[in-house]
């Protein structure tokens, strides 16, 4: 016997499987930017030091 309610519960798990992957990802890539920002300021502040020896 088919039930069409187990197959929308089954689409409805897997579009919720799909949204968390996708928050999970923009999430690694905002943290990889912010992080990255980190760098460029560290790479300005030592170029500044250098500059003032």
């Amino acid at each position: 016997i088919f039930d069409p309610r187990c197959l929308e519960g089954a689409f409805l798990r897997f579009e919720e499987q799909i949204i968390v992957l996708q928050d999970m990802h923009d999430f690694m890539h905002d943290f990889s930017m912010f992080l990255q920002g980190f760098r460029e300021d560290e790479d300005f502040v030592h170029h500044g030091l250098e500059g003032s020896w």
